[in-house]
């Protein structure tokens, strides 16, 4: 039986990558990384014949999981996974702990942690030995607030240390007050490229959608996925001081579509009924890229993000950050026919090199005629935005409201300024030219308020922080950026190079909390995604430039603003997000940009 790891047990554990012995049947080749590996009931296989098509995906009761490689460094045994509804029945009512099922008890939907209950208890085995299991791995419940359980958000060094391969490590945690999409993934390096599924949350037994029900409800995951080994990739970069290579492909559950090489027979597919309205629950798993999704001739109807309902709105196109969720309803009244449903790029960044492919699915309606005189029917296609449509970005990104008026904190305690940025680092002194392969012969880096964040090495800050551990960190992360200059404008070289440190922002419990999230232009300005761990927060405005703290204040929603827990910074522009901190524990907010730890 594998040993199972407390949190607070791996202090005197520095994270190291450990090669594994495998059988010779657990030994992968670069043919065999397309498929999904399973581990025990991950997954079943489930054919879906269609015009004498024979398409083979992994699915469960709840629709398609993904594929190409997502499980290839992590299984999640699901034997030790386990549902407990909470009656709530007695207010000394508590979620029972350290219960085990068997593989035939458990709840098979692998694409999703279903329950008819909001309330529910949570327990994964995370890490056990599987195929490529050679590297360092926690697990992120990203949307999660995590109330009082902060060390089972997941972010490696932050909340917990890492589980290294052929450890276990428990997770958990109640969902409360949460219904919608939410998801999971690795928070350990560029795991997260393949290492990721959905987290579903359905109303209580007795509650409904604020809709009509829909027929039926389809995951949509979109993702990056390289050719070469993700962990490869980051480290190259990371040695180099380059930009880090960007992906070969984007994904639709797992899969590119037909528009790549040797995929099509794999290409994702939802059957749909004429006249029927389903659910999709999209999900922008992405590691790095911000991604315009669309379905030809449909209109999609909002109806929730990031597990928070919304006012409906009707649209075209979705664009989604890296980590924001968006549900929408689809309604089966087009002509029978086959539909594409695509993904791609918004690359905001000038002059940035990015993935300019297109991943496609196919939406098919259940009569749709096989051939007409023997000619096969091809899919229709969409009309996409272009890949830097920045105004079809913003005019989807502004267009959330909460269905009704919400309690936005009025009066503000802590009144927070952070840029957000690129940055160079001059190459050190004795350094080879090899490591500085940036612009001039520099170094890319990131930050937040001029601080580009470093991981602690033995300890987690959580740790460190419970048993009052030195040196681990520093609470001297700035409210505001060290020297006010032109956030957005032509800003001087010497500007460019932050400090490195393990900084952080220490808040008083129940404080009102407004952050200004503001862009840089430094090396470029681009689109910003920001996660806030363990916290979901009111976005009040956003707007491009630089914040004006006398005159933007006239755009602020304090009457139905969106609930998120992932932010879109605009391109050159600032987002004003506002929470209550009323969730004790180290939280950390995560610009998916920052090339070291692209993790949300």
């Amino acid at each position: 039986m594998l040993a199972e790891t407390d949190f607070f047990s791996c202090s005197s554990l520095a994270a190291q990558d450990i090669d594994l012995a495998f059988p010779s049947d657990h030994l992968i080749s670069n043919a065999e990384r397309d498929v999904t590996y399973s581990c025990g009931s991950c997954g079943y296989e489930l054919n879906l014949n269609s015009c004498n098509r024979n398409t083979t995906v992994i699915g469960s009761k709840y629709g398609k999981t993904m594929r190409r490689g997502v499980l290839s460094f992590l299984c999640i045994d699901e034997s030790r996974f386990t549902q407990i509804k909470n009656d709530n029945t007695s207010a000394a009512a508590s979620l029972p702990r350290n219960i085990y099922v068997k593989s035939d008890a458990a709840t098979p939907n692998w694409d999703g942690l279903s329950a008819c209950r909001t309330n529910y208890d949570i327990k994964i085995c995370a890490l056990r030995p599987s195929i490529g299991a050679r590297y360092n791995v926690t697990i992120h419940w990203h949307g999660v607030k995590q109330i009082r359980t902060a060390w089972a958000d997941g972010p490696e060094f932050i909340t917990q240390c890492p589980i290294r391969p052929g450890g276990s490590y428990t997770y958990r945690f109640t969902i409360q007050g949460q219904e919608g999409t939410l998801w999971w993934h690795a928070h350990s390096s560029w795991l997260r490229a393949t290492v990721y599924g959905t987290l579903i949350i359905h109303p209580k037994e007795g509650e409904f959608y604020p809709f009509p029900k829909p027929k039926r409800e389809t995951p949509i995951l979109l993702g990056e996925w390289w050719d070469a080994n993700p962990i490869d990739v980051v480290r190259q970069a990371t040695r180099t001081g380059a930009a880090p290579n960007v992906s070969d492909a984007y994904t639709i559950n797992g899969q590119p579509g037909d528009l790549y090489r040797c995929s099509s027979k794999d290409t994702t597919v939802v059957v749909v009924d004429s006249g029927e309205t389903n659910l999709l629950r999209v999900i922008n798993a992405a590691l790095n890229q911000a991604l315009f999704f669309t379905v030809a001739n449909h209109k999609l109807t909002v109806v929730g993000a990031d597990a928070s309902y919304v006012q409906p709105f009707t649209t075209s196109v979705l664009m989604l950050g890296p980590g924001q969720t968006t549900d929408v309803l689809i309604t089966g009244n087009q002509p029978p026919a086959r539909y594409y449903m695509t993904a791609r790029a918004y690359a905001s960044a000038q002059g940035a090199s990015f993935d300019n492919t297109t991943t496609t699915a196919i939406l098919e309606y259940k009569n749709t005629p096989c051939s007409v005189q023997g000619i096969k029917i091809n899919p229709i296609f969409p009309s996409l935005p272009a890949f830097n449509d920045t105004a079809t970005a913003t005019a989807f990104a502004t267009s959330f409201r909460s269905p009704s008026t919400v309690e936005v904190p009025t009066e503000i305690d802590e009144n927070l300024l952070f840029t957000v940025g690129l940055g160079l680092n001059n190459c050190p002194r004795g350094a080879s030219s090899s490591s500085c392969q940036g612009p001039n012969g520099t170094r890319f880096t990131a930050s937040m308020n001029n601080v580009s964040f470093v991981l602690p090495p033995n300890f987690s800050i959580l740790q460190a922080h419970h048993q009052g551990i030195p040196g681990i960190f520093s609470i001297d992360f700035p409210a505001v950026p060290p020297v006010k200059f032109d956030y957005t404008g032509n800003v001087s070289r010497s500007l460019w190079q932050p400090v490195s440190g393990t900084k952080v922002y220490k808040l008083k419990y129940g404080a009102r909390v407004q952050v200004v999230l503001q862009g840089t232009s430094i090396i470029t300005g681009e689109n910003h995604p920001i996660h806030l761990h363990g916290y979901d927060f009111y976005i009040i405005a956003e707007g491009f430039g630089n914040f004006n703290p006398q005159t933007d204040p006239a755009k602020f929603n304090l009457v139905n603003p969106p609930i998120r827990n992932t932010a879109s910074v605009p391109v050159n522009g600032w987002s004003v997000i506002r929470f209550v901190a009323n969730n004790p524990g180290k939280k950390r907010s995560t610009n998916a940009y920052i090339f070291t730890q692209t993790n949300l």
